[in-house]
């Protein structure tokens, strides 16, 4: 799982490739940078102390290394531009994808997923790559190079030296390599739990009357507290590991540095010879290799920092994957047929359907709805008559038989296409956050005042909003707050009115309605019969009473 997860995020980084290599030219030159600086440093000193050398003598040196100071911050502030650039550029790509990949999915699908859960990946989770393509991926390659340039200019001074940093180089990588089996896994089950919080605390959230009402929402504490309580163990588990690894590293690097001031030391006080050119070694070389040889483990140390960025983000990317491989069951034809007609005569012609396998919703069932014509779909609750009216408007789709508009197959037809010629009232409203007028211009954002104004009058929109004070600029909450579910279902219909279409579906329209109300769905009614085609799902007799046809569904037996 970890080397997939790894390999993705390498794919990933295409989009930043630039700026990645801009990143890592510019932390390599900073290291260059410091090479040169402490060869001028460690001069200056060994002419100042040995020689001493007089201020006049050392200014352009001086000059220099101060310039070269300058440079180093320079390099510093572009290369933290450039990294937040990287990373910005991979997350908003990848934000982009999911949201197209989600949009590639059946309405159905989409229902199913978790909000929370769901919202946690696309922020949280993409948000928690960022260190790992700012910091760490720039950083792998920085640590590759930089100290390779680094031993090699510490062999041209001393081989011996060169020869231990050599030696104990690789111990901090392998150190780094064993944390990351485990924080891999770590963050991964972090993430994990967090998603599973957050769906959690949605639906608690969105559910807090009802469990008001039952009196369970007390009792829902505890379960809260446990989660809770996991979700900062793995946390804290996490960090101890990531303290832990750093104090290591720390002393990994600490120990060869100070083997290697023992090694000079004893070289200057003429102790040891062995590893210099000449027969005694000169305090300029001495203290080049020693301010170098922290420098040659910076990177290595820089890179144990990140590595947790990485560990993070591979248990990231399960979530990130786990949406782009949900595969959409969305037919699409290979070339699909963009359809403009206006009449359309619909036939249903032994239509098969089942959410399960053992249980089946529709079998062998046929319609047939000319232009103008009104048709109402009756039945019990759950015989299928809201999977009917879902499956004309390609919401789902049939296991066998096939629906006709005017001799095309719908599958045949582009969905964009087929939906512009059909409007669906859902028995759950859903209401955006914003204004009524707002809500019904979802419909047709075109649509003029007065149109608008003209199908909120039609629905009944404007008997409520005139006793309001910002009237059809009343701010709707999440939710639907703020309206009642007749009020909320009027505003529904008002979209309908101003899409103008020639097929109108209707789910229980009359569900939220009372008597009075219920007469708004009636007159609609009358003025759309013989202009546009409708189906409705409806137990309401009135309606079943206008209608041209109607349409009993009866419950199946269930199979063995």
């Amino acid at each position: 799982m970890n080397k997939s997860n790894y390999a993705w995020l390498m794919t990933e980084s295409k989009p930043a490739h630039r700026w990645l290599f801009l990143s890592i030219m510019v932390g390599i030159l900073s290291g260059i940078v410091i090479i040169i600086q402490s060869k001028l440093l460690s001069t200056i000193i060994d002419q100042v102390y040995l020689h001493h050398a007089t201020l006049h003598t050392l200014s352009l040196l001086l000059i220099g290394f101060c310039l070269l100071i300058f440079l180093r911050v320079g390099f510093s502030a572009l290369r933290e531009i450039i990294s937040f650039n990287s990373a910005k550029t991979i997350k908003t790509n990848l934000r982009e994808k999911c949201f197209a990949h989600l949009m590639t999915l059946a309405p159905n699908q989409l229902s199913a997923l978790k909000t929370g859960e769901l919202t946690s990946t696309l922020i949280e989770q993409i948000e928690a790559l960022h260190g790992f393509f700012a910091d760490y991926f720039p950083q792998m390659v920085i640590t590759v190079v930089l100290p390779l340039i680094i031993l090699i200019t510490v062999f041209t001074q001393n081989w011996l030296a060169g020869l231990l940093l050599l030696i104990t180089a690789p111990l901090i990588p392998l150190f780094m390599a064993l944390i990351g089996m485990g924080t891999a896994k770590l963050n991964q089950d972090n993430f994990e739990a967090l998603s599973r919080m957050s769906a959690y605390f949605l639906d608690l959230l969105q559910g807090l009357t009802t469990l008001s009402l039952f009196n369970q929402a007390r009792a829902q504490f505890n379960t809260i507290q446990t989660i809770s309580n996991d979700y900062r163990e793995k946390t804290m588990r996490i960090l101890r590991i990531a303290f832990l690894s750093t104090a290591t590293l720390e002393l990994f690097s600490t120990i060869s540095i100070a083997i290697i001031a023992v090694y000079l030391g004893l070289g200057l006080l003429g102790f040891l010879k062995i590893g210099f050119s000449g027969v005694h070694i000169t305090l300029a070389q001495a203290l080049f290799i020693l301010l170098l040889a922290p420098e040659f483990f910076m990177p290595l140390r820089q890179l144990g920092t990140f590595y947790h960025a990485r560990a993070e983000a591979i248990g990231a990317a399960t979530e990130i994957i786990n949406i782009l491989k949900t595969n959409s069951n969305t037919k699409k034809p290979s070339s699909p047929v963009l359809f403009s007609e206006k009449n359309i005569l619909i036939n249903m012609e032994e239509v098969d359907f089942a959410y399960s396998d053992n249980k089946k919703i529709l079998d062998h069932f046929s319609l047939t709805a000319p232009q103008g014509s009104c048709i109402a779909i009756t039945g019990p609750s759950g015989v299928g008559k809201s999977t009917l009216l879902q499956l004309i408007a390609k919401f789902i789709y049939p296991q066998s038989g096939a629906i006709f508009a005017n001799g095309i197959n719908i599958m045949d037809i582009d969905d964009d296409s087929w939906r512009e010629h059909i409007t669906l009232l859902h028995q759950q409203i859903r209401l955006f956050h914003g204004s009524i007028f707002d809500n019904i211009t979802l419909a047709n954002l075109n649509a003029s005042k007065n149109e608008v104004e003209l199908a909120a009058q039609l629905a009944g929109v404007l008997d409520f909003t005139q006793h309001l004070p910002q009237k059809l600029n009343t701010p709707i909450g999440e939710q639907n707050s703020g309206l009642s579910g007749g009020q909320a279902q009027r505003v529904a219909l008002a979209r309908i009115i101003l899409k103008d279409t020639p097929i109108v579906l209707l789910d229980e329209p009359t569900s939220h309605l009372d008597n009075a109300n219920a007469s708004i769905i009636l007159n609609l009614l009358g003025t759309w019969r013989g202009k546009k085609t409708v189906i409705i799902a409806t137990h309401d007799q009135k309606i079943v009473e206008m209608v041209d046809h109607v349409y009993e569904l009866k419950l199946l037996g269930e199979k063995n």
